[in-house]
């Protein structure tokens, strides 16, 4: 499960779900999440329910992730609704895009619409995901 700025959020949101679905017996065959990826990610949790907070990063680890790979950066201001995203505590893999100075094919530093185009971070993202999920 890999998911950017909301699609983060999402993330988080989906793997929560599946661990409720198991501990309500809603599951008879066991599974596991061998991979989740967050870019730029941003929480869900402000938009469908009071009490309405600002935006912010989604730094909550996927509920029973065996590996989670997080990916964002900090310099999308006030003009981006400021979409950054930040550390996920327990995360294998936590960069920030903007201190390794990944570009994107301009050579601008990465920003919340950008980020999920850089070859840099397909680049960092591919072979962990090819090496922890079963084809």
């Amino acid at each position: 499960l890999i998911g950017h700025s909301h699609g983060g959020g999402s993330v988080y949101d989906l793997t929560w779900r599946l661990n409720q679905d198991v501990l309500d017996g809603k599951f008879t065959t066991p599974f596991s999440i061998a991979f989740t990826a967050y870019i730029d990610a941003i929480e869900q949790e402000h938009l469908w329910k009071p009490p309405w907070k600002a935006i912010s990063a989604e730094t909550r680890l996927p509920v029973g992730t065996k590996y989670h790979a997080n990916y964002y950066q900090r310099i999308t201001g006030a003009g981006g609704l400021y979409l950054n995203g930040d550390v996920v505590n327990g995360a294998v893999v936590n960069i920030n895009v903007n201190v390794v100075n990944w570009n994107d094919r301009f050579g601008n530093d990465l920003t919340h619409s950008t980020i999920d185009d850089s070859e840099d971070l397909k680049d960092h993202v591919l072979p962990r995901f090819k090496n922890r999920v079963a084809r």
